[in-house]
């Protein structure tokens, strides 16, 4: 994001509005910095290595999938698109631990809603409430029955750390 920042800046001066935008493009993320206006669209630089426009566009290429620039009625713009683990559009790598927890959040949230089903995919800031809320109640279930909370959280930390 800096590197695409860094480029509208130097074209379009320091001090210009800009809109910073991330999205996903299929199992990418795509990142936009939008200016209003008219600048000089920053073009593929030289090839000399010591220019500050080709090194950028190395950085850009080592980890964008794809880069550019667009432009619309008042506005121009510098994109990347960057590849992440997400096997589909709309789901998540991270294997069958991943897999099922996202079951049973799904689970736990409608259980906790007024009318027992989820609506909506979680927002990040509902999907970490329910987590907590989640771990909370483990653990209150975990004191009810007489086993120590610290020790659960000290295995479970061991075994995440491990890995899968």
């Amino acid at each position: 994001m800096t590197e695409l920042v860094t480029r509208v800046i130097r074209q379009a001066g320091a001090g210009t509005p800009a809109l910073l935008s991330l999205s996903m493009k299929g199992t990418s993320l795509r990142v936009e910095v939008r200016v209003p206006g008219e600048y000089e669209v920053p073009m593929p630089a030289s090839s000399r290595a010591e220019d500050q426009e080709a090194m950028a566009e190395m950085l850009l290429g080592s980890y964008a999938e794809r880069w550019g620039v667009r432009e619309g009625p008042g506005f121009k713009a510098t994109w990347c698109e960057i590849a992440t683990d997400l096997t589909t559009p709309h789901g998540h790598g991270g294997g069958v631990r991943v897999t099922r927890a996202e079951a049973m959040i799904s689970l736990y949230e409608a259980a906790a809603s007024a009318d027992g089903v989820r609506t909506t995919r979680l927002t990040p800031v509902t999907a970490t409430s329910v987590v907590i809320e989640l771990i909370v109640d483990l653990l209150a279930w975990a004191d009810a029955h007489g086993y120590d909370a610290d020790d659960i959280l000290d295995a479970a930390q061991t075994r995440f750390d491990l890995g899968p």
